[in-house]
């Protein structure tokens, strides 16, 4: 890091030997920090880390075991999302069938409506057949 001052600004200064620096979620009581005669040691970062893990060790291992199990949890989930997919497709396609059946009588009824047309037409073709013959006699 490279600071430059000008003669109207002002200059760089070093932290007091009061300035922590610290990460956030760590007090300035933790024995390890109180017991570190510089914050800017090199072994700090292990001794923050030691002092952090025999003070919250087991609440990190059962973050661990929650996340492996989540982990597990979410991998069964995924696993059976096509299957899901399949039986809500096939359930739409059950439930098309069905609406389907449900309409089979009024199917049936406009075709025996058709059929009934159809006759009366045939009659009426028929009658009509038998006239121009007459005529034609």
């Amino acid at each position: 890091m490279c600071f430059t001052s000008s003669p109207s600004s002002s200059s760089f200064e070093m932290p007091s030997s009061s300035y922590d620096i610290l990460p956030n979620g760590i007090s300035n009581d933790d024995y390890v920090i109180q017991n570190s005669s510089k914050k800017h040691d090199p072994q700090w970062a292990a001794n923050a880390s030691r002092g952090i893990i025999s003070s919250h060790g087991n609440q990190l291992l059962e973050v661990q075991k929650l996340l492996q199990e989540l982990t597990e949890h979410q991998d069964q989930i995924l696993e059976s999302i096509p299957l899901t997919e399949d039986a809500v497709l096939w359930a739409s396609h059950t439930r098309e069938f069905i609406e389907q059946v449900e309409k089979l009588p009024e199917y049936t009824k406009k075709a025996q409506a058709i059929e009934a047309e159809m006759q009366n037409l045939t009659k009426r073709i028929q009658r009509a057949k038998e006239r121009v013959q007459k005529l034609n006699s």
